[in-house]
């Protein structure tokens, strides 16, 4: 069931806490029939006591994924693998100033989207990581060691949250659920180099949510980073209606 912008806003500017979801917008009658029917189908149940929905598990999990796809049901994979459309690695690359020569790492590679986008380079030391089965066999199907020119690709299987490193330049795309996409990003930051830009896509509710982790990212992009909003509808080629922005930060 698609669900509109209007309750989209409120969802997004509710407060979550454990399993318990508290509205906090002034609703009409109208507009508190439509929360609450999105609600209870997902889970929640009105409990007046405690003056919110209460979630059988943490409502954040259930309530990010109907904000991400802007839809009752999540359509995802263990790892929320959504692959990154040309026009928006294009976006991701613009940003990131890349140079001939540089370094440059790609934290959730998948089948190799930012890799090809990377190839008008000469000389880059590009890293790659992955962690599903299927995309990295895929990546060393299609790129060879020495796809960037005379400078080694390397192929990492693995967690990138375990993955350690110095990059001048980093280009990402990470998984949305669950705040991971915060987690990789603020992992990624600290693997820049002096002077170094990392950009990444991620969902626009890093600009709102007031959780502890949240304001940490946006601490960190007041004092040295930008957003720039996507188009909507820049994934719908893949199936997915999520809403995009790009954060860039540099050291």
């Amino acid at each position: 069931m698609k669900i509109s912008e209007k309750v989209l806003n409120i969802l997004e500017s509710s407060n979550m806490e454990g399993n318990k979801l508290y509205l906090t917008a002034q609703l009409d009658r109208k507009e508190y029939l439509e929360v609450n029917k999105v609600l209870e189908i997902i889970g929640g149940k009105w409990n007046k006591k405690e003056k919110a929905h209460i979630f059988p598990s943490d409502a954040f999990s259930v309530v990010d994924d109907v904000i991400l796809n802007g839809e009752v049901t999540c359509p995802k994979d263990e790892f929320n693998y959504f692959p990154t459309p040309n026009k928006v690695v294009a976006k991701l690359i613009d940003l990131a100033e890349i140079k001939n020569g540089m370094s440059v790492l790609e934290p959730s590679a998948g089948q190799g989207a930012i890799l090809k986008g990377l190839e008008q380079f000469v000389g880059l030391k590009v890293t790659a990581v992955e962690m599903m089965d299927k995309n990295f066999e895929i990546l060393t199907q299609n790129f060879s060691p020495y796809h960037f020119s005379t400078n080694p690709l390397y192929l990492v299987k693995g967690d990138f949250l375990n993955f350690t490193g110095k990059f001048d330049r980093i280009v990402m795309n990470p998984p949305f659920c669950k705040k991971q996409e915060i987690h990789h990003v603020l992992h990624a930051y600290g693997l820049l180099e002096e002077n170094g830009i990392l950009v990444s896509v991620m969902s626009p509710g890093v600009t709102f949510r007031q959780d502890s982790l949240t304001k940490q990212l946006k601490s960190l992009i007041d004092e040295c980073g930008e957003i720039h909003r996507l188009p909507s509808g820049s994934f719908k080629e893949l199936g997915t209606n999520v809403e995009t922005i790009i954060v860039k930060l540099q050291k």
